[in-house]
């Protein structure tokens, strides 16, 4: 996943580059050093517990690191980035109708390359949340599977050994769920504050008079017109290389697939 993101390199700058400018643009206060900050320090925990308790049990020649679980976490951080400048757009396009001002056609251009971006996004990271999501549904049945491995030995002779290993494997799938979600909502806060334009555009299009009479209302009244028609063209979404949406309904799609597997799962061991 890291490769395929590389092997786009120039795109990728691009990509940065137009957010940065937008960030710029809008002033925006970006956070999310912090939210790194915590997140790391919440992996870097479990991955101390998860090579403590695996060293104890298999020996530190078995044990294998584990490589690009903050991939996740940049692809979310990306779309909370493009999320911010939607809001911001959405935000100036509320002051400006506001105070009828007569040039919407900025919140058309920023509009527009809101949507660029999420294609860029889409090329870039499409097949990285495939697989990832993929990987992450697989590498949460096979801990799933060493819990319920694990419970049935909990009578052995090193029990606490055994709940430790137990608690750091719940430990990285509560890590996975939020990396998940995290993505999840981000994009899908990004398209719901996107669609928002279509509702705001109406409301100020049903506070002009029937007749109008002034040059600043046509002006004001094509130019909503033209942002609600841009809009409904440009369908906003994010997708994981065209083969699901990135939203939350992604999350119960995840869910059902491995409780479906682990409902199979403890029959068969039962047997």
């Amino acid at each position: 996943a890291i490769i395929s993101v590389l092997i786009n390199g120039e795109k990728l700058k691009l990509f940065l580059h137009d957010l940065y400018e937008m960030m710029n643009k809008f002033q925006i206060d970006c956070s999310l050093k912090k939210l790194f900050i915590i997140t790391e320090i919440f992996i870097v925990s479990n991955l101390i517990l998860d090579g403590a308790f695996w060293i104890a049990t298999v020996g530190i020649y078995i044990f294998k690191y584990y490589i690009g679980r903050s991939l996740y976490f940049f692809i979310y951080t990306t779309a909370v980035s493009v999320g911010n400048h939607v809001n911001h757009t959405e935000l100036k396009l509320e002051n400006i109708l506001a105070v009828y001002q007569r040039d919407l056609r900025e919140i058309r251009r920023n509009q527009f390359v809101i949507y660029e971006s999420i294609s860029v996004y889409n090329k870039l990271f499409g097949y990285q949340i495939l697989f990832a999501t993929i990987v992450a549904i697989i590498y949460t049945l096979d801990l799933l599977m060493l819990c319920l491995t694990f419970s049935k030995n909990m009578c052995m002779d090193n029990p606490q050994q055994i709940l430790g290993l137990i608690t750091v494997c719940f430990l990285w799938m509560i890590t996975i769920f939020v990396l998940i979600s995290l993505v999840a909502y981000a994009c899908d806060r990004t398209v719901s504050e996107y669609e928002r334009t279509i509702l705001i555009c109406y409301k100020y299009l049903n506070q002009l008079p029937i007749s109008l009479k002034r040059d600043n209302e046509f002006i004001l009244q094509n130019e909503l017109l033209a942002i609600i028609e841009q809009t409904n063209r440009l369908q906003l979404k994010f997708t994981a290389a065209g083969f699901f949406n990135v939203d939350v309904t992604m999350l119960g799609f995840i869910f059902g697939s491995v409780t479906s597997y682990i409902i199979v799962a403890m029959q068969f061991i039962e047997i």
